[in-house]
């Protein structure tokens, strides 16, 4: 953590930018919106989120996304990205160059909730007063202030000071006993188009979509969980699709319980770091908004 410079002392609500609109960076933004905070959320790829009724990420092609309630809206201009995010009306969505976001916002912490699975990632540190990131490939003290973990498990959300989260586990949880089977991926390169809705039903065999012409049929029969956004085009092997076989517990819209334990630790060492921050600067606390048991909870620190 550093003492750079924000605005701090002049505004009502600490400023955070958030990378990803995933349902993991769109998770943390939903909590730390309650929380108090004024919530700028960044995103300037096409991502690849199939679970779009749990994440923003349908703001950038539509304009605006809700998520449990909470609307953002994509900003195309940078000047007015305060403007849409200061009133804390909704989040506000941009696409644009990241660095200058940062500038422009200068904001007292930032999350970076994309979960990378590269080999190198971009330094944080040292860029806000309080640096967070998701997941294995970042490491707190080096490129971040602290580093989240996202594996299931115990640890989940477990709040890492010094090193790095563990890598993901292979198998994603069953659920009524079906695991990778849930999922459709790409058996070649190419756009992916359909016509069907998240939370419809559907057979197994039964056409989802198509890849360039090809049919793209279901594994299993149950409710989709996930879908593509269409016209996105893909590389062989990226998921197309996620069906949930649960018949009466199937969920596909709202916050996910992995993410949203994940924005947890975010939310808690970021709102405990904007209690001292602002003290020490003088500045009257205000995020206490949302659940006092959040953050009055130990973070979990290893």
């Amino acid at each position: 953590m550093n003492e750079r410079t924000t605005t701090t002392e002049s505004r009502k609500h600490p400023i955070c930018v958030i990378r990803g609109v995933s349902d993991v960076g769109s998770a943390i933004a939903w909590k730390l919106f309650h929380a108090g905070f004024i919530v700028v959320s960044h995103e300037n790829r096409q991502p690849r989120t199939i679970r779009r009724k749990m994440a923003f990420c349908d703001a950038l092609w539509t304009g605006e996304a809700v998520l449990d309630g909470l609307k953002a809206h994509r900003v195309d201009r940078l000047e007015d990205v305060m403007k849409v995010a200061s009133p804390r009306q909704s989040i506000a969505l941009y696409a644009g160059p990241f660095d200058a976001l940062l500038d422009q916002v200068k904001p007292d912490v930032i999350v970076d909730g994309r979960i990378h699975k590269f080999s190198t990632v971009e330094t944080l540190k040292d860029r806000a007063p309080l640096t967070i990131a998701v997941g294995p490939c970042f490491e707190a003290g080096v490129h971040v202030d602290y580093v989240v973990e996202s594996c299931w498990g115990d640890d989940l959300g477990r709040v890492i000071s010094q090193g790095s989260a563990v890598e993901p586990v292979p198998v994603p949880p069953r659920l009524n006993g079906v695991g990778w089977e849930r999922f459709v991926r790409s058996d070649r390169a190419g756009r992916f188009e359909s016509d069907l809705s998240i939370g419809e039903y559907v057979v197994a065999d039964q056409i989802i979509g198509h890849l360039d012409g090809h049919a793209v049929k279901a594994s299993i029969a149950g409710y989709l969980r996930g879908l593509l956004h269409p016209g996105l085009s893909v590389l062989k092997g990226e998921k197309l699709c996620e069906i949930d076989p649960r018949e009466n517990q199937a969920h596909f819209i709202g916050l996910a319980e992995r993410p949203s334990e994940i924005a947890d630790g975010v939310l808690r060492v970021a709102c405990q770091f904007m209690q001292v921050y602002t003290v020490k600067k003088g500045v009257k606390d205000h995020l206490y908004q949302y659940d006092p048991e959040l953050l009055t909870n130990n973070i979990k620190i290893s």
